[in-house]
């Protein structure tokens, strides 16, 4: 109990001064952890303004996969190092479909998918033939005909040729194959006169 004084008062001790240097040192220290932390934010933020949104594969997919919101994510890329035709927006590749595989964290450039209208020279053209159940869009298949008679070997009539889609339509199946005029001319011909035949020949490199 603190001491009485003759008066019978209380006398409470002084507090212990805190020395002017330390508090000097303190409030250095603090602001060299401020300037720190400051100088950090700002190269972070200069970083992720100088790095390019990239789509990649959030999960390994399939050729002829179309490409949901969960299939992709956006990853940022040194603009040194974006691949050629890489994609920087979800909205562009959700609802496409994949012409070759693509590994987990692979980007998705604009080689990868399927193109919404076929290059120059070429036509998607539907054909009923059999074989096409097998086949996946985005993968590349054969397209022959086969006529009556069982000696004459089939005549292949495109091969290669990038599976568009294949559709159900009043219960036949429907492959669509993008293909030169010239062969779609070719398949028109064979079809009046025997059988079409379409076999998966690989996926597009």
């Amino acid at each position: 109990m603190p001491p009485l004084s003759p008066k019978g008062e209380t006398h409470r001790r002084p507090s212990p001064a805190v020395h002017p240097r330390l508090l000097y040192l303190a409030a250095l220290a603090l602001g060299l952890l401020s300037m720190n932390l400051t100088r950090q934010a700002l190269k972070e933020g200069e970083k992720a303004r100088a790095s390019v949104p990239v789509v990649v594969a959030s999960t390994p997919l399939a050729a002829g996969k179309t490409l949901t919101s969960e299939d992709v994510r956006i990853a940022l890329y040194p603009p040194g190092l974006v691949p050629e035709g890489a994609i920087p927006s979800l909205e562009q590749v959700v609802g496409r479909r994949l012409a070759s595989a693509a590994g987990r964290g692979e980007p998705i450039t604009a080689s990868r998918l399927v193109s919404r209208r076929p290059p120059e020279g070429f036509r998607d053209v539907a054909v009923s033939a059999d074989g096409a159940e097998a086949l996946q869009p985005g993968e590349l298949a054969d397209i022959m005909v086969v006529d009556g008679d069982p000696a004459t070997p089939p005549k292949i009539l495109a091969e290669g040729r990038l599976v568009v889609s294949v559709e159900d339509r009043e219960g036949e199946r429907i492959v669509v194959l993008r293909l030169r005029a010239e062969e779609a001319r070719a398949v028109a011909e064979a079809m009046a006169r025997g059988r079409l035949v379409v076999v998966a020949s690989g996926a597009p490199n």
